[in-house]
């Protein structure tokens, strides 16, 4: 078996198609009766440039000629470069076969010469890779859920009261301000320190550092969502005393999987929660995309178990829990002596 860095810009088309396979067996397992997403939806992701601040590596197994596992990380070297997460996937038929422990002895060498000294890893809670991850003395750190909203579902009524009761309510010192694409310069910096607020999300017991967002690292992060081949809607909650963002939703929008939406972030920074300020964000945005989107069918979140304010709208919006997933971490050091002694069989 030979273990090769993924470029996917200089790749053949047979080692495109291959990693793709494995990755679309990964999703299908991931989320049964879902179909995986198109594979234009990767390639774009693969090839795009990452932001020096959030990095992407990628790296593919292959026997005979076949690819059987691929192995995708994700570090922030700039603000956490103690930690990586990694996403591993073995192909069907190679299960148990000892591709995903070859795999994983890799990608610790690499990392460790990266300086990484922990590694992460999230499942689905459904896998019994889970039980292999505990075996290599992983332990269960933070549960995560993907929550789905289909848009036929949602109560536009409802979404009409909330944005007219929080007009009523909140109006006077706040407006909502709508991004497309690029966050324009004048708003930049507010943009960057509201973006901050996600550091006050539940973390469980996952070690790590936060991200701090800057507007050279935001501005980065708009070039690579451009290259990815993903459309950008954000809408901040602008507090008019003061020119602060008070809050933001946004959303990322897939050219190449039109029906499908991913909603990435909303918070309200602490010293303006309890103004309905979330309903009024999320609300606007659903009726956004519904004049401008009409074709999305479904949009997925991702949000800490333990989340119960944000939890508490979406399943109020009409978002229906669709995977939860288990956070696993170690240090590196005992993955590695564990791997040594056999206990890994994916």
């Amino acid at each position: 078996m030979k273990i090769l860095e993924f470029d996917a810009n200089n790749a053949s088309e047979r080692v495109l198609r291959g990693v793709y396979e494995v990755v679309a067996a990964y999703e299908r397992d991931e989320v049964p009766g879902d179909e995986p997403a198109p594979f234009l939806y990767h390639l774009t992701r693969w090839q795009a440039s990452c932001p020096e601040h959030d990095t992407r590596d990628r790296f593919y197994a292959e026997i005979d000629g076949e690819v059987v596992g691929f192995a995708d990380i994700k570090r922030l070297p700039l603000d956490d470069p103690a930690n990586m997460q990694i996403w591993l996937m073995v192909s069907p038929r190679h299960r148990d076969g000892g591709v995903g422990e070859r795999l994983l002895a890799h990608v610790i060498d690499w990392g460790e010469q990266q300086g990484v000294e922990r590694l992460a890893i999230d499942l689905a809670s459904h896998l019994p890779d889970n039980d292999e991850v505990e075996r290599l003395g992983m332990s269960h750190v933070l549960t995560l859920r993907r929550n789905r909203l289909l848009t036929r579902d949602i109560d536009w009524d409802l979404m009409d009261r909330w944005v007219q009761r929080s007009r009523e309510r909140s109006s006077a010192e706040y407006e909502l301000v709508r991004f497309e694409t690029r966050v324009p310069d004048e708003h930049l910096e507010a943009w960057a320190r509201i973006k901050c607020v996600m550091n006050d999300a539940p973390d469980g017991e996952l070690e790590h550092e936060e991200l701090i967002m800057t507007p050279e690292k935001w501005r980065a992060e708009e070039e690579e969502t451009e290259a990815r081949g993903d459309d950008y809607y954000a809408i901040g909650a602008l507090h008019k005393a003061t020119g602060e963002f008070a809050g933001f939703t946004d959303v990322f929008l897939p050219r190449h999987w039109q029906t499908h939406a991913w909603q990435e972030d909303t918070g309200v920074h602490h010293a303006h929660r309890g103004r309905g300020l979330g309903k009024w964000l999320k609300a606007e945005m659903a009726r956004w995309l519904r004049a401008d989107r009409p074709q999305i069918e479904r949009i997925d979140t991702m949000n800490a178990g333990s989340n119960a304010p944000m939890l508490a709208i979406n399943v109020e919006m009409g978002f229906r829990p669709l995977v939860d997933y288990k956070v696993w971490q170690a240090p590196t050091e005992v993955i590695r002596a564990r791997l040594a002694a056999g206990t890994f069989a994916v």
